[in-house]
């Protein structure tokens, strides 16, 4: 597990120098991408740190599945299909 850990450092720290740091105007991915006629890598770079920046966000406000569930929950009208979500968030709250 450790050396999963040691690896994934790596390959998301190679994609943020990769796409972050400007040389000659455009960054490394950028200037691969132009060499390939592809975008690959920039589009690689961009989409790994909208989820770490996105899931950064979502601890940083405290939010999780359960708890936009449970507002979901409060804001829909009292309905009969209320009583499945009351099991359903009876058995989340155990775990």
């Amino acid at each position: 597990m450790k050396k999963f850990i040691i690896v994934l450092v790596v390959v998301i720290a190679v994609i943020f120098v990769g796409g972050a740091f400007p040389i000659g105007g455009d960054s490394i991915f950028g200037h691969i991408d132009s060499l390939l006629g592809i975008s690959a890598f920039t589009g690689l770079h961009h989409t790994v740190f909208f989820f770490l920046h996105r899931g950064t966000e979502r601890i940083g406000e405290g939010l999780t599945k359960t708890g936009e569930d449970l507002r979901e929950f409060e804001k829909r009208p009292a309905g009969i299909d209320n009583k499945r979500k009351y099991r359903q968030l009876d058995e989340a709250s155990r775990y």
